[in-house]
């Protein structure tokens, strides 16, 4: 299905009465579902305060009345409340049955206060377990990959103007502004379809970027004040848009300065537009989740290999920095790790002093080498590591036990011997996440 046969189809938009930065584009179902939605958010935080209530009732037992009533009130909640228990399965298997009840007595008792509040109790137990069901999405945020895109934010080297839900008068912002020059390109990240639109008034030509894959798995976007859109179907990589906004082009309608206006749209919905999905137009890259926890434990065990978390390090054999060790060679030139994954260009002294640079800089790298591994888990690890150690064309060297020399006659781990280490590093980092 073609986005000019779908839900992605426009109505006119030319009504030059409606003084706005958006045009005013009534786009057809799924856009038109905000009671329905409004419904389920209202159900949603009904069956939220229900939890709360329960989860709270569960604990003041366990405070009050020791192991063995709090195993009583364990199998009530279980019977009362089903719906929350997958939300407690890890748990019960990590610390098995009799001593996760030892530990919230102990944890809780000096908590009693917060008992007679049972969605700050939620919250606590929510960051202290990293129950998935009520993460909220918040190790994600925490990572700056899908962090809600606010004003002074920096994206690829270009700063956030105007922010999402921002008051105009006459309307909310649907999106943000993202200050870049004239003919900036746009890159697929995924595969898309691409549609070209003109409003005479607030957007003037604008794109509208629609996910082939249709699972909900990527969102949609609507870009403004565009100077082109390349109109069809493309792959990831494919450029398909170059911004404008430049005062005075007929194609910029009512922008007043150079910048890309960006709306992120899922299920049908404007939502607040993230950090991630902006970089990954800007950079052709997918954004990485911080709720990855495999990804997460794997960057900690290259840290912990290569510096034991050390973000100044430098070693003076081989000019490698940082706390994952990264080459000064590789953040240099036109297709430097700096551009290719974080869209921008860094120096080494910017890296150095940066340790949460360091971080999302190889955590990017290290995805993409995932992606490009085959096999059973650990041979995938090891061949990262082999990757990392020697350069991707060294995937497959993870069985070499010769030793790794440099120029000046310093030797190495073989790479037998970095993979084997790395694997012991990520199996002790899975167990504490």
């Amino acid at each position: 299905m073609s986005l000019r046969d779908s839900e992605w189809n426009t109505v006119d938009v030319s009504d030059s009465s409606y003084d706005s930065d958006e045009a005013r584009i009534e786009l057809a179902d799924p856009f038109v579902r905000r009671e329905y939605e409004e419904y389920q958010r209202e159900r949603q935080r009904e069956i939220n305060r229900e939890t709360a209530e329960t989860v709270g009732r569960v604990a003041r037992d366990v405070a009050d009345k020791g192991v063995d009533a709090s195993q009583n009130a364990w199998e009530r909640f279980t019977t009362e409340h089903d719906d929350v228990v997958a939300a407690f399965d890890d748990v019960w298997k990590m610390l098995k049955g009799t001593f996760i009840i030892i530990l919230l007595h102990m944890l809780l008792t000096p908590l009693r206060p917060a008992l007679n509040q049972p969605r700050m109790l939620l919250s606590l137990l929510a960051q202290l377990f990293r129950f998935n069901r009520y993460e909220m999405q918040s190790v994600s945020y925490q990572s700056g990959s899908m962090k809600p895109l606010v004003r002074g934010d920096v994206v690829a080297g270009y700063a956030i103007g105007g922010e999402f839900g921002e008051d105009r008068g006459t309307h909310k912002h649907q999106g943000v502004d993202w200050k870049v020059p004239v003919n900036t390109p746009l890159i697929a990240p995924f595969d898309v379809e691409v549609v070209q639109q003109f409003d005479k008034g607030g957007y003037g030509l604008f794109c509208l970027v629609r996910p082939l894959d249709q699972t909900g798995k990527f969102p949609g976007f609507l870009l403004g004040h565009m100077n082109s859109c390349n109109q069809g179907v493309h792959p990831p990589g494919a450029e398909i848009a170059l911004t404008g906004g430049q005062k005075g082009d007929r194609r910029a309608g009512r922008s007043t300065g150079p910048h890309l206006h960006f709306e992120q749209i899922e299920q049908g919905t404007r939502v607040h537009p993230q950090y991630g999905w902006l970089l990954a137009l800007a950079t052709g890259q997918l954004p990485l989740s911080g709720g990855d926890h495999h990804m997460t434990a794997l960057v900690n065990a290259f840290i912990g290999k290569e510096s034991s978390g050390d973000c100044s390090a430098k070693n003076k054999h081989t000019a490698a920095i940082g706390a994952t060790q990264i080459m000064g060679a590789n953040i240099t030139g036109a297709r430097g790790w700096d551009i290719t994954y974080l869209g921008r260009d860094i120096t080494i002294s910017e890296l150095m002093g940066d340790c949460a640079l360091q971080r999302e800089l190889s955590t990017a790298v290290l995805s993409d080498y995932w992606n490009q591994t085959s096999g059973s888990h650990e041979e995938r690890i090891r061949q990262v590591g082999a990757m990392w150690y020697g350069g991707p064309d060294d995937r497959m060297s993870y069985n070499d036990t010769k030793p790794q020399c440099v120029s000046d006659g310093t030797c190495y781990d073989s790479f037998f011997e970095y993979t084997t280490h790395l694997l012991k590093l990520y199996h002790a980092e899975v167990g504490q996440i």
